[in-house]
């Protein structure tokens, strides 16, 4: 059973149909991620934020969204 299946994986058909359903979703995500910035974030990404009036440069970074998790993913 095992052999039939790793024959049918390592078929040409089936790697194509792998790549381009990986092509489709990765730029898919990209415009998605892109989107959900312009519709207005309440944070902005790396927005400076001084802890104390003698500190400089020190940038706070705002925590990923699941777009941007799931394309490092």
């Amino acid at each position: 059973m095992s052999v039939q299946l790793g024959h049918i994986l390592r078929s040409p058909f089936v790697k194509f149909v792998a790549h381009a359903v990986s092509f489709t979703i990765f730029p898919g995500l990209l415009v998605l991620s892109a989107s959900d910035r312009f519709e207005g974030v309440k944070n902005l990404p790396n927005k400076t934020v001084t802890d104390h009036p003698r500190q400089i440069f020190r940038v706070k970074t705002t925590q990923f969204s699941w777009t941007e998790l799931l394309i490092m993913k």
